[in-house]
């Protein structure tokens, strides 16, 4: 079904699954799956003013998904699918909160993707297919695909 997932402290290894699914990974270095599905996937809290974060391997697999690292070292990979993955929280509409940076490894994989690396020295990787991709403050490195 349509999950709402959250790892809390700790360090996780969370599945969403089938369907559309909200998975918040919390404190701690997490491995998030998103598997099937259009997901949210958070690698740290949804509320930004805790500052625990972890590095994060986040995987959306297939479907529409969106993905945030937040604070950390996180590596995300959007899968199949037209994916929009930030490395850190700078989601629409929110202001981007320097204190959850990190240097980010983004693939898009096949898809037309958006990646957004934020602050920190990152690293996206559009992948196949039509792609955007925003490196933000830092040292990126950039590959269209």
């Amino acid at each position: 079904g349509n999950d709402i997932l959250d790892g809390g402290y700790g360090d996780d290894v969370i599945h969403g699954g089938d369907d559309n699914d909200q998975v918040y990974g919390g404190a701690g270095n997490d491995e998030l799956y998103g598997d099937d599905g259009d997901d949210e996937i958070y690698g740290d809290w949804l509320n930004k003013d805790i500052t625990e974060h972890g590095n994060d391997f986040i995987d959306g697999g297939a479907g529409n998904d969106k993905l945030t690292g937040g604070g950390g070292d996180d590596w995300i990979i959007g899968g199949d699918g037209n994916d929009i993955l930030w490395g850190d929280d700078s989601r629409e509409g929110h202001e981007l909160n320097t204190t959850m940076t990190g240097n980010d490894y983004l693939s898009g994989g096949a898809g037309n993707d958006v990646l957004m690396g934020g602050y920190g020295d990152d690293t996206l990787d559009g992948g196949i297919d039509d792609d955007i991709l925003f490196g933000g403050g830092g040292r990126d490195t950039i590959y269209g695909g």
